[in-house]
């Protein structure tokens, strides 16, 4: 009887253990910054661009460019992130960029280059600008001929 509670105490610190091992959750570690400049059709990214970067197509940081081609990406992570890639979407489209993730790492001169089209409402806007004035100009035309 002694040693009951001895025994008792000891099987219920091993299931103890057991169940200890499987709820302990990946540990946040120090974030990563990344810093530098965007380049869209080689010219610097406008204000208000979208730069994302996602690990295992998780976002893990945003930023919406305020001064233009310059991003700054705090990238936060955990203990299971250490080591995977890190691809960076401009405007919501992927670049060839990738970056390692390491906890508490800072890169302050990533350059990024990227090629985006045009977006067809840009072009159909254009379009529509230079009918108009086309038409102004062939209704300016006539009516200063009607004058002579």
């Amino acid at each position: 009887m002694k040693h009951f509670f001895l025994y008792f105490l000891i099987i219920i610190m091993l299931i103890a253990s057991v169940f200890a091992q499987e709820s302990i959750p990946n540990i946040p570690q120090i974030p990563m910054f990344v810093q530098g400049t965007i380049y869209i059709n080689n010219k610097l990214a406008p204000k208000g661009t979208l730069v994302d970067a996602k690990i295992d197509d998780e976002i893990k940081a945003s930023f919406i460019i305020g001064e233009q081609g310059k991003f700054e990406l705090p990238l936060s992570g955990d203990s299971k992130d250490s080591g995977k890639q890190i691809t960076v979407y401009v405007n919501q489209a992927l670049t060839n960029t990738t970056i390692t993730w390491r906890s508490g790492d800072i890169i302050d001169n990533l350059t990024i280059y990227t090629t985006q089209k045009r977006s067809l409402n840009n072009v159909l806007w254009l379009v529509a600008i230079i009918f108009l004035l086309l038409l102004l100009f062939i209704i300016v035309y006539f009516l200063l001929r009607k004058k002579r």
